[in-house]
């Protein structure tokens, strides 16, 4: 995607998807398949974990756990889980 900022100091897994204008301070780490939707800004040392799901337009302060689904455009909360990326991984059975 287009016109992405990775601040420095940052950590970005595999798979991780960010997208268009979407923006990440200084020692941010994304998890393995997290996904930063467009618009979304991720606050320094914040940590995303793997197959975690930020909307368009968040503004993310705190850490994200993993498959966690962040919302919100003055400050972003966890509103969910990532229930289509958890689908999409199929984590083992243990962690379900």
């Amino acid at each position: 995607m287009s016109h992405v900022h990775v601040g420095h100091d940052c950590s970005v897994g595999p798979r991780v998807v960010l997208a268009s204008r979407s923006s990440l301070a200084g020692h941010v780490t994304v998890g393995e398949g997290a996904q930063v939707s467009g618009h979304a800004c991720v606050h320094q040392r914040v940590s995303i974990g793997g197959g975690a799901f930020v909307a368009a337009a968040a503004v993310l302060l705190d850490d994200l756990l993993p498959y966690g689904l962040a919302a919100g455009a003055s400050r972003a909360t966890v509103d969910s889980l990532n229930l289509r990326g958890i689908r999409r991984v199929r984590p083992p059975p243990a962690e379900q």
